[in-house]
């Protein structure tokens, strides 16, 4: 007979070891009237309960289903407030629930008496009057009270189980769920990032992704969660199935083009196998030489040789002391087949059978009339 929502809490109740076998009968009636307002009245639904062997007992009612306590009083009559000081032989009034009927053209009137009667305060006032009972003029008597727990007759357009006026979510959906505030889950959205919860799967932190859950966080907005997304500050990649950096998004940035195969490639293509780690990856069944593979693909400071002599184009050297090139790597002359070194450095080949070749290999000059290479000190082409 008692819940943790009801009007009197359990400790209300004074302990006893004595139980009875009730029987039982409910009717509702109307015996109480607010007197602020005429299109406003307050009733009671009341259950008699008797311990005895005689059966219910018949209790003469005053109304009639169509005139209630309130005509009753305007004709004279009497409305008898039975209360816990009143007995009779065993039997007791149980108070269901408290309810208001009104006008529902009244209601935007009458908002703050409702809001009122919900108060603590005006409910404490409506206990003080005594148990209402469903005659007028029978006495009965309670022996002890009974917890009931209190409902009100407000409009419900939405039947979530919360009133128009507090209801947040006005049309909640009929068979949904609804919270104290009248909305279900399919109207809520408590990380406030525009996606309502039912649909959020991560509806306790922001976020708009849409795989492969949606409403989570996204950093890089491209759709993939951050959990998921293997580059979740890159937009245009989000997966790398062979784990070498590179997405596997051919339009994105720096697209992986052997999504398949781990590489680390990033001059001709990205991503690729390479085995000297020169940045230009190897040659395979796809990528050929004259697409841009590595002419030389297990020396690493040579990828590329454009006149095809041999020699790669990267050119380096040291010089000695006669400032001679020494330590030399790659083509002094990346466009000419016929050289390939230059020890002096004077722009004439030292191959003697190719193209311009240096009479002089070891003595640094321009000379080109009657020798090449050789030193010209007046300029004039002779050595």
């Amino acid at each position: 007979m008692t819940c943790s929502d009801c009007q009197f809490s359990e400790g209300f109740y004074s302990g006893s070891n004595e139980r009875f076998r009730f029987e039982e009968e409910s009717r509702a009636d109307i015996i109480l009237t607010v007197t602020q307002y005429d299109e406003v009245l307050g009733f009671t639904e009341l259950m008699v309960v008797n311990s005895s062997n005689e059966g219910l007992w018949i209790i003469p009612v005053a109304d009639n289903w169509t005139h209630g306590a309130a005509d009753h009083i305007a004709a004279g009559g009497e409305v008898v407030m039975p209360s816990y000081e009143n007995s009779s032989n065993g039997t007791w009034p149980v108070q269901d629930d408290y309810m208001f009927v009104i006008n529902k053209e009244q209601l935007a009137d009458r908002l703050n008496l409702l809001d009122w009667m919900l108060s603590d305060s005006a409910q404490d006032q409506w206990d003080d009057i005594g148990f209402v009972r469903m005659s007028l003029l029978d006495r009965v008597y309670s022996w002890a009270r009974i917890g009931i727990d209190m409902k009100h007759l407000l409009p419900d357009a939405d039947q979530d189980g919360v009133w128009n006026g507090e209801d947040e979510c006005p049309d909640t959906l009929v068979g949904w769920l609804a919270d104290e505030f009248g909305c279900a889950e399919y109207q809520k959205d408590d990380d406030g990032d525009g996606i309502f919860n039912d649909e959020d799967d991560c509806d306790d932190v922001a976020g708009h992704s849409f795989w492969p859950l949606r409403g989570c966080p996204d950093s890089d907005g491209d759709g993939w969660m951050n959990s998921v997304d293997v580059f979740p500050e890159e937009s245009s990649q989000w997966s790398d199935l062979d784990g070498d950096g590179f997405g596997d998004n051919s339009s994105g940035f720096e697209a992986d083009e052997c999504p398949s195969v781990p590489g680390f490639s990033t001059q001709d293509r990205f991503g690729c196998p390479d085995a000297d780690g020169d940045g230009w990856s190897d040659e395979d069944g796809d990528w050929t030489i004259e697409d841009g593979a590595d002419e030389f693909p297990l020396d690493p400071k040579q990828w590329v040789d454009t006149d095809g002599d041999g020699w790669g184009d990267n050119h380096s050297f040291q010089l000695d002391s006669d400032g001679l090139r020494v330590d030399v790597e790659g083509d002094a002359f990346p466009d000419d087949p016929t050289q390939w070194r230059d020890a002096d450095g004077d722009g004439f080949g030292d191959t003697l059978g190719g193209n311009n070749p240096d009479d002089c290999p070891s003595a640094a000059g321009l000379s080109f009339r009657d020798r090449m290479g050789c030193p010209d000190r007046d300029f004039d082409g002779w050595s």
